[in-house]
């Protein structure tokens, strides 16, 4: 029986950011997690690659592999993704930080 095992949430295949304009352009492929459903893909953003990190957005299309974030200033910025799923007790993974 698998009673009280927990296991985790798979987070998007982040492939890259780029400039578009006064904004950032995030782009990802997405990975199948069947512990439960689907809620949202979470952006969290930092100025400093050891953070602290901000929740910048959250995209409740499940088929989305695109997010932009306007930056007016140009300023440098640190992103990564995760998934939320309705999964109690699984661990949930994070995307490498670009």
């Amino acid at each position: 029986m698998a009673s009280g095992l927990s296991g985790q949430i798979d987070p998007p295949e982040f492939l890259c950011t780029r400039s578009d304009g006064s904004a950032e352009l995030l782009s990802w492929n997405n990975v199948v997690n069947s512990c439960g459903p689907y809620e949202a893909t979470e952006v969290y953003m930092s100025t400093n690659p050891d953070g602290p990190f901000v929740l910048q957005g959250e995209i409740f299309d499940p088929a989305a592999t695109e997010f932009r974030d306007e930056n007016p200033s140009g300023e440098l910025r640190y992103y990564f993704l995760r998934y939320r799923y309705d999964c109690p007790g699984e661990t949930v993974g994070t995307s490498e930080t670009l």
